[in-house]
This record gives structure tokens, sequence and C-alpha cells, in this order.
């Protein structure tokens, strides 16, 4: 009986929403945290199976859909330390910050990849940024600055 609460504590993780944009989100806000400026360019891999699973699914507390949407949002949040459940705090302030960033998000679908990848690529005026989430909605596998 331990073992099986031990896994489910492990494996049980609050998101907010489809796990698929919280994922996004939180590469964009973990991004955006690192390069502590503002974007003028933003890069975003995934996995086709991330793309699809997010294309139409609503992201939550806002009127939005969509990979490149969320990563916005994340970037807009600057709530990396919530996880997948950064978008529960997403406001209209919020939804009009992501606005110019979704205008300049580039989508890159990536193949030869996980089921679950997103790499964000932000760049500023000074410096570059980048996470990587893989194999998991939660598992950071890269976080860089000026890498």
């Amino acid at each position: 009986m331990r073992a099986i609460t031990e896994l489910l504590k492990r494996e049980l993780i609050i998101a907010m929403g489809c796990t698929e944009p919280a994922a996004a989100a939180l590469a964009g806000a973990k991004a955006k945290s690192v390069l502590k400026e503002e974007p003028i360019s933003i890069h975003i891999h995934a996995s086709r199976d991330m793309v699809k699973n997010a294309m139409g699914v609503g992201i939550p507390n806002s009127s939005f859909h969509g990979i490149q949407t969320a990563v916005c949002l994340g970037i807009a949040s600057g709530d990396a330390d919530n996880g997948l459940s950064l978008l529960a705090h997403i406001d209209t302030e919020r939804q009009s910050t992501a606005v110019p960033y979704i205008k300049i998000a580039k989508l890159c679908i990536c193949t030869e990849v996980p089921p679950v990848y997103i790499k964000v690529e932000l760049a500023s005026q000074n410096h570059s940024a980048s996470c990587e989430i893989s194999t998991e909605h939660n598992h950071v596998s890269l976080l860089m600055l000026d890498g």
C-alpha cells in the first residue's frame, strides 16, 4: 500500500486545463524567467503530438487556444514557479500582454523527438534563453541563458 501511495504522490501533479498547453506555458514562463528582459523573438519547437493535442483545446481563463498562444501566455504570466498550474492565474491584463508575443511567435513542428516535447527559445536585444520540456509535461530537461 505504501508503494502505491508513493507512486501516486510522484505521478499526480495538479495542472490547470489540458496538460499540453500547461506544459507549453510552463516552458515559456521558465525561458522568460531566465531571460529577465523583453523578448523580441520567440521560436517554439514542439512535437507533432503536442501541437495536435493543444490545437483545439481552450486555454483556461482566456479565449485563446493552441500551443503558440499557451507559450505566449506563459511568457506574459511571470509565474514559472506555479508549474503546470500557472494558467490558473491568467487574467485580462496578462492576456493583453501576450498579444504582441503571439504576433512574433514562430512554430516549428519537430520529428524524431518524444511525444511530449517542447522547446522555447527567446531572444532580447542583449541575451537569449531557452527552456526544453521533454518526456513528461513538467520535466524541464534544459534551461539555459546565452547558450
